[in-house]
């Protein structure tokens, strides 16, 4: 998602604000119009990064973050508390998660504040995010690109 609001069918680029997010993509060519494509760098992507549950040997949860997915040991209790969970984001409410990353509150109606923010379903906005890094194998200051080749994983293969 990029920074700059457009006001006509103009697709302007600007830096980014949010670097990847899980959208309810049932809006998207419908009541989102598509106004541009620009090529992607497969190296550049990047995806939220969640927790979810997931039962296994070493624990109840996993990391995971676009097709990486690690077991890590911690209990669904713990979890919980944390709150932070894998969820695609309403595309009405998308602009308003827009506004608050740019600390733009006064633009979004009271009543929709209150779960305009991505720190309940992505560890990137989160106050957790150093403390799940260091059940990881992965390092939090690599791209996604760096980490899912870690695991072993080709992300190239996609853009083929």
């Amino acid at each position: 998602m990029y920074s700059k609001p457009i006001t006509d069918l103009e697709f302007q680029k600007s830096e980014i604000l949010i670097p990847g997010a899980y959208v309810v993509n049932d809006e998207f060519g419908n009541g989102w119009p598509i106004i541009g494509n620009i090529p992607v760098d497969p190296k550049t992507v990047s995806f939220p990064e969640t927790l979810i549950g997931h039962m296994h040997a070493r624990g109840e949860v996993a990391f995971e973050c676009g097709e990486i997915s690690i077991p890590i040991k911690m209990d669904l209790s713990r979890q919980r508390e944390l709150g932070v969970y894998k969820s695609p984001k309403s595309t009405f409410l998308w602009p308003m998660m827009c506004l608050t990353q740019m600390d733009r509150l006064d633009l979004i109606p009271e009543k929709y504040r209150h779960c305009c923010g991505l720190s309940n379903s992505d560890l990137r906005y989160s106050k957790y995010r150093d403390m799940i890094y260091k059940l990881l194998p992965i390092k939090k200051t690599d791209t996604y690109f760096e980490q899912q080749k870690q695991m072993g994983l080709d992300f190239d293969r996609l853009y083929d």
